[in-house]
């Protein structure tokens, strides 16, 4: 329930700042006295109401990227939001509170401060003193300071236990899809999102999925490896570390095996140099060593430029490796094979030089020289169905006068048919009785050599044109022939 209530907080957060963005563009194209500026007021108006039910005011943080309510972004994919915020921030705008008794004039003013050049801003002595020259109250803004500016630079390089304990909405919604996706299966008992920490989901984690089949185990080493890829796409620092901290710490807890695929979905990912050394520092020393003894045996495969990194990370933290040795080696031969992809082509030992001056005679003038049309002529001649069959009817009976072995006659039993026809096509009656000498010399496979006598015999072959032939022929075939 209690959920619910903040969910339709934010929901109201949003229309909130959604109205002022549409009010601020309807004020810069019709000014202050139009029909369509006070039905949008009125709207904001009623919103603002809503809200002051159940608060004395509403405030929200401006940053370079969108506003921040309740410690986490308001809708960060939302281009509209994202400019309204970088035109706040370009103001000096830190962070923006509106009062209960706010009034539709309040809203107005404010906005069309908002909408002008920031230098008339900065030359009255700031927004907030913008403000106070037209008499608004009910709306104060705290504009950015160097205390912001030293807050930032005293979180470049923050604790990470520090990290752990804080709040990061990130991981708490990865965390909260994860728990329920695993215990909706009924693998595990039911997980709270105030308890859904590192190690409680890891101890769900490895309980559910033992129990799972591999592509089970397969979908949530996806679902990890896209939330490590929404990870690297924020852009405030703090919350990155955050819900890295959080992620490393679940990974490190995680079962050996679990932690094997999930890597090998890992190093397929897209991830740039800087951030890929955020995310495998926050690894423990004894994962460390275990993606590296794993990249050291046949099976595993770690990309070269991961390898470097976990090599400089071990080398840092002075881990004790064994097999560092064989790690340089591996690295070494990858280089090498990298290298042979991109060697220069030796062409010349490959393509003759007449072949070469050929193909560039046909690109530079892009035609076919006249003395190679025939020559192309009788080359496709060469390819159509008939001559492939001659061709192969001439493969076969040089096999057969070659005495070949059962095997042999086994394979070829099935073409006689093919050859009888190519020769009765062309009028080679000599051929086909040569052929069929040959075969009764040859002690053909039964089946095979009464499967040809059939085709002698048939209607078939009796009605094919005899033009051509010699009597001698006629005579020595029909002899020949079978009774």
């Amino acid at each position: 329930m209690l959920l619910d209530d903040k969910q339709r907080e934010i929901a109201l957060v949003k229309n909130i700042i959604n109205t002022c963005l549409l009010l601020s563009k309807q004020l810069k194209l019709y000014g202050s006295k139009n029909k369509q500026i006070d039905l949008a007021s009125a709207r904001l108006s009623e919103f603002f109401a809503s809200y002051f039910l159940s608060h004395d005011n509403l405030k929200f943080t401006v940053a370079r990227h969108g506003f921040i309510y309740a410690e986490d972004f308001i809708e960060r994919t939302n281009k509209s939001f994202v400019a309204f915020a970088y035109m706040l921030f370009q103001h000096g705008v830190g962070a923006i509170t509106f009062q209960a008794n706010i009034s539709p004039h309040d809203i107005q003013t404010f906005l069309l401060l908002a909408g002008r050049a920031p230098s008339e801003s900065w030359e009255e002595g700031g927004f907030a003193e913008s403000l106070l020259m037209r008499g608004v109250e009910q709306v104060t803004v705290r504009e950015m300071s160097e205390n912001d500016l030293e807050y930032i630079h005293a979180l470049a390089v923050p604790d990470r236990d520090e990290l752990l304990r804080e709040k990061s909405p990130m991981w708490d919604r990865f965390a909260l899809a994860v728990s329920r996706g695993l215990t909706s299966k009924g693998q595990g008992g039911e997980t709270d999102i105030d308890d859904a920490n590192p190690y409680t989901l890891a101890e769900l984690t490895n309980h559910a999925l033992s129990g799972m089949s591999q592509a089970s185990q397969q979908q949530f080493s996806k679902g990890v490896s896209n939330f490590l890829l929404s990870a690297q796409h924020e852009k405030i620092s703090l919350y990155r570390q955050r819900a890295l901290a959080k992620l490393t710490d679940f990974i490190n807890r995680i079962a050996p095996e679990i932690r094997q695929r999930l890597f090998s979905n890992i190093f397929n990912l897209n991830m740039k140099p800087a951030f890929s050394e955020e995310f495998f520092s926050g690894l423990s020393n004894e994962v460390i060593v275990e993606l590296l003894e794993n990249s050291a045996q046949e099976s595993g495969y770690v990309p070269p430029l991961i390898l470097k990194l976990l090599g400089k990370i071990a080398q840092n933290k002075k881990l004790n490796m064994a097999h560092v040795e064989q790690l340089d080696e591996k690295l070494a031969d990858k280089k090498k094979d990298v290298a042979k992809l991109f060697k220069k082509d030796d062409f010349e030992k490959y393509v003759p030089d007449e072949y070469r001056q050929a193909l560039l005679n046909i690109i530079q003038h892009d035609s076919i020289p006249q003395e190679s049309g025939a020559n192309l002529l009788a080359l496709k001649r060469s390819l159509e169905d008939s001559q492939q069959e001659k061709h192969t009817t001439e493969i076969i009976v040089k096999i057969l006068n070659e005495s070949p072995d059962e095997e042999y006659l086994r394979g070829l039993g099935e073409n006689l048919g093919n050859i009888v026809f190519v020769y009765l096509e062309e009028g080679s009656y000599s051929d086909i009785v040569e052929l069929w000498r040959l075969l009764k010399a040859q002690n053909f496979p039964a089946e095979d050599f009464q499967c040809f006598e059939e085709i002698m015999t048939s209607a078939r072959f009796a009605e094919k044109p005899w033009q051509g032939s010699t009597s001698t022929e006629r005579v020595s075939l029909k002899e020949s022939m079978p009774s």
